[in-house]
């Protein structure tokens, strides 16, 4: 485990980190994420194409925003692909990616998972120690502990990624500089009270909240609809009611240099101008649901 100052620092390191290591054994430089990640991740990635490091392929999601394995399968190239990225629950809709199936499709190609669970760890039932993860990223404030913290967490198996802050011996060398004893003191806390918890009912209570929300807001708008409301079986924690969801079937886009797929058509960069920031995907993000 290395502690960190946020998840976006954790990201950041995981992804950088790793294709670092790997070009410096000689591997290409194949990274491959769901198209719904968090910008924490996306941006750096989209960077890292951009200077031609890595050739990025970003996977497309269904209807539902669910990465299926198949689709991750797919794109996967064993003894090439640095990494494989999937968001636990997406931090826009809500939705819960299935790790385990995700997780076993990596395995048999030899690919580690990156999994981003900020949005995840407390909100629902899971053992995280059972697996479903090569690298897993936590934030403490999602935990309600201090801001400031994080933690990168790796299975005994695979290599530390190389370090973004040098200048010092912290955490074993991973991550320079004078940590933040306090916070890091109180997201061990949140983790301990968190362990002690009834997470069946945390979930139970997140759960039947989503629902009276979209009820309410189906109702509200007219015409509104919501792809997964005869479903609650769906794999979500919050359901977007969004109809944009629907038409939020990324396409998978190679963005490394010279690809003929690296931008998005004309109507989509016009969309992508008017943002803050710079995707590097064709798709239309869907409106903010509950968060």
């Amino acid at each position: 485990m290395t502690f960190v100052s946020s998840g976006t620092e954790a990201l950041n390191l995981v992804a950088i980190g790793l294709v670092a290591r790997a070009r410096s054994d000689g591997k290409r430089a194949h990274v491959v994420a769901s198209a719904v990640e968090h910008k924490a991740l996306l941006e750096p990635l989209a960077a890292l194409a951009r200077a031609g490091t890595i050739e990025l392929e970003l996977a497309r999601v269904d209807e539902d925003g669910v990465l299926q394995p198949g689709e991750l399968a797919r794109l996967l190239r064993p003894g090439e692909t640095v990494f494989a990225a999937a968001i636990a629950a997406q931090n826009e809709t809500g939705v819960l990616e299935p790790l385990d199936e995700l997780a076993r499709v990596a395995a048999l190609a030899r690919v580690p998972l990156v999994v981003d669970a900020a949005q995840a760890v407390g909100r629902i039932d899971r053992d995280w120690s059972r697996g479903g993860w090569d690298y897993l990223v936590l934030s403490a404030h999602k935990l309600r502990a201090p801001r400031g913290a994080a933690a990168l967490v790796r299975r005994r198996d695979r290599p530390a990624p190389e370090p973004l802050v040098r200048g010092g011996g912290q955490e074993l060398g991973r991550r320079a500089g004078t940590e933040d004893v306090a916070a890091i003191a109180g997201l061990g806390e949140a983790c301990a009270r968190l362990q002690a918890s009834d997470r069946a009912s945390v979930e139970r209570s997140l759960r039947a909240r989503r629902d009276r929300f979209e009820a309410r807001l189906l109702e509200s708008i007219p015409g509104a609809a919501s792809p997964a409301a005869a479903r609650r079986g769906s794999r979500r924690r919050r359901r977007s009611s969004c109809p944009a969801l629907a038409r939020r079937t990324c396409s998978p886009r190679s963005t490394s240099p010279g690809s003929k797929r690296a931008r998005a058509p004309p109507a989509a960069r016009a969309r992508s101008s008017r943002r803050t920031s710079s995707r590097p995907w064709a798709c239309p993000r869907s409106s903010r649901a509950a968060s």
